[in-house]
């Protein structure tokens, strides 16, 4: 059992750990701690990247930006990526079992949210085969993770296709700032994970460090009774590595990782051993590495350069093995004509190579193919008026195999009222291109004979109109605001339909989807050791009725104690999905942190405290025909960072 109060084996070793760091640190722990990471004016000072690709206050980036910074991540408890983005105003974040998350902005969730793009560092974790991103081979070391950067709506401009409804943008920490050495341990009901991570300074201009990570996942309960088979495992390794050399003004990095695992899971593919049900191991294996040279021509002008590659196998013995190589290349031009006129401007190919061995259940024709993406935007910001109004531009063009030539023009007006007040609106065209998945996968779903999804000749992207209004307010030193309204409209999706042939589904552009909502954020610190954050988010889909939440809801208190104690509540709430058969559920984590020496910090997180049995997504009809339940969860981490 994985529920909270059915852990005896684990309930005494974390009583038994907490005991002896506690008799260990003595009365005379740590000093107070009445101070955050940062203050509320400090957090509204924060720098960001995404919105434009280059640094600008997040208070006068015209886009719905929302920012996890590291004390977020320390703070939040959590033990995967995924569940961090429960926090973001406007995210849709559903568990399906012990394995797998749905994660999406503004939409409807599904298992793999295709309109929504993923980077960490530069590198793309949006999978082209399978148009998603696997977030059960993204865990890394949060303590690793400078900030987080969300943007709410299009950012086709500066990141290209598929990034319709937003882009989560990932940034580890420089070399430089994490020297020494950190360990870390944590043990639970669900999760088990240790961590270690060692950083140096190499020579005058290079740092370095490395680290190691292994996971496992005990199996979910199904909301019917029993388990669900879903355990999963994961071990990693990967490095970091940061120069500068002042002689030419270039900064250089090179980074890399690799992993090894595996997740189980239950199919219900008929054709497989002449039975409906079949618990099978799919192994997870990848690695990445990534280069990048930036160099400072002057005060206003700066050349990017950056490379990457990337490689995914996914093996499921007697079904299928599938392993996709993409090389990426990137160039990237920020010239600054004078301070009204600012340019930045790019471009870059990628190359995509799958091969799937496959079989009667699942196979791909053609089983092996290679894609080629170029891409090329410009962007021009002009200051109007200096200091009160910028009107930005840009267009991104590509050309790929799929549907061939693709523009995704945007236009931004930012009028900053005064020191206190922000106006902004946003009007965007973004595409997302159609998969392989979609247009050249055959399966077996049935006894009759395998079922082939085949495009239609005149299949083509989908392609979103959205319009976005934000208004950002600080009416003191203690309280901000933040509030975003949009609508959005998508044409030409793609869909199956039945053919003359019962054997054949076709792909076709005849989705219209329209949705229209807003988000409404409020940050409020009122005393110097107490932080609170409280959001509202409301969707309201058109055509798609009870496939999305239209209201969420969450409420978030930071507490630093005296003597180095801190208390972190969350309550969230999301309202029903009936086309889905999930209930609205409202659900409270709680993490107890204790800095208990300055090497040594214990926290005790309890996840889903009001309801024993939460389902948060849709039982998968290709895997599993029922629904698994997320269950009230504890676990003990310890972190430790010895000054040798």
């Amino acid at each position: 059992m994985n529920s909270l109060f059915c852990s005896q084996k684990r309930l005494p070793a974390l009583a038994v750990l907490l005991g002896v760091l506690l008799q260990s640190s003595g009365a005379g722990a740590y000093a107070e701690n009445d101070l955050f990471e940062l203050s509320l004016p400090q957090l509204l000072q924060i720098k960001v990247t995404s919105v434009s690709r280059q640094v600008e206050l997040s208070r006068h980036a015209p886009s719905a930006i929302y920012v996890i910074t590291r004390d977020d991540l320390r703070r939040s408890g959590v033990t995967h990526l995924a569940e961090v983005f429960r926090m973001v105003p406007g995210m849709q974040v559903a568990r399906f079992n012990a394995n797998s998350w749905a994660v999406d902005i503004r939409d409807a969730s599904g298992q793999y949210a295709n309109r929504m793009l993923v980077l960490r560092d530069g590198r793309i974790l949006y999978n082209s085969l399978f148009s998603g991103v696997f977030w059960n081979i993204q865990d890394t070391l949060l303590e690793d993770v400078e900030r987080i950067e969300i943007i709410r709506g299009p950012g086709a401009v500066m990141w290209g296709s598929n990034a319709t409804n937003g882009i989560i943008n990932i940034i580890t920490r420089k070399a430089k700032d994490t020297t020494g050495t950190l360990v870390t341990g944590s043990v639970g009901s669900d999760d088990n994970i240790a961590q270690f991570r060692h950083g140096a300074k190499l020579n005058d201009q290079w740092f370095g460090r490395f680290h190691l990570r292994s996971q496992h996942t005990d199996e979910s309960q199904l909301l019917q009774g029993g388990g669900s088979h879903d355990a999963w495992r994961l071990h990693q390794a990967g490095f970091r590595l940061d120069g500068e050399v002042d002689e030419t003004n270039d900064i250089f990095t090179v980074q890399g990782d690799m992993y090894s695992g595996s997740k189980s899971f239950r199919t219900v593919f008929p054709a497989i051993a002449g039975t409906p049900y079949r618990t099978n191991d799919l192994e997870l294996h990848g690695l990445n590495l990534l280069g990048r040279k930036t160099h400072h021509v002057n005060a206003g002008e700066e050349l990017k350069f950056q490379v990457y590659y990337d490689l995914v196998v996914r093996d499921l013995p007697t079904i299928f093995k599938l392993r996709q190589e993409t090389y990426d290349a990137e160039y990237q031009h920020t010239w600054s004509a004078s301070r009204r006129h600012n340019w930045i401007w790019g471009g870059g190919f990628r190359l995509t190579q799958d091969e799937l061995d496959g079989s009667p259940v699942v196979f791909f024709t053609p089983d092996a193919a290679s894609r080629r993406l170029w891409t090329a935007f410009v962007q021009y910001d002009h200051e109007a008026i200096p200091d009160v109004l910028n009107l930005i531009a840009g267009t991104k063009f590509e050309y790929n195999d799929f549907s061939h030539f693709e523009y995704q023009p945007s236009v931004k007006l930012l009028w900053k009222r005064d020191e206190a007040q922000t106006f902004w609106v946003s009007a965007s065209r973004a595409t997302r291109t159609p998969s392989r998945s979609e247009q050249d996968v055959n399966l077996t779903l049935s006894a009759v004979g395998p079922v082939q999804i085949i495009p239609e000749p005149s299949s083509q992207s989908e392609i979103l109109y959205s319009v976005d209004i934000g208004h950002r307010w600080d009416l003191s030193d203690s309280v901000s605001t933040d509030v975003t309204l949009f609508t959005k409209r998508l044409r030409e999706g793609l869909v199956p339909t039945p053919q003359a042939n019962p054997l054949q589904l076709a792909t076709e552009n005849n989705v219209s989807e329209d949705y229209y909502g807003g988000e409404f954020v409020l940050d409020w610190q009122p005393a110097q050791w107490w932080q609170l954050q409280t959001w509202w988010a409301y969707v309201e889909p058109r055509y798609s009725e009870g496939s999305i939440s239209r209201n969420r809801a969450n409420i978030r208190s930071y507490m630093n104690l005296p003597r180095g104690f801190e208390v972190d509540t969350t309550l969230r709430y999301a309202d029903a999905r009936t086309a889905q058969n999930i209930p609205s559920y409202i659900e409270m984590d709680v993490r107890l942190g204790w800095h208990a020496t300055p090497e040594v910090d214990v926290s005790l997180a309890f996840e889903h405290l009001l309801d024993k049995r939460t389902v948060e997504a849709p039982a998968d009809p290709f895997v599993a025909d029922f629904q698994s339940e997320i269950q009230r969860a504890v676990s003990l981490k310890v972190t430790w960072t010895p000054d040798f």
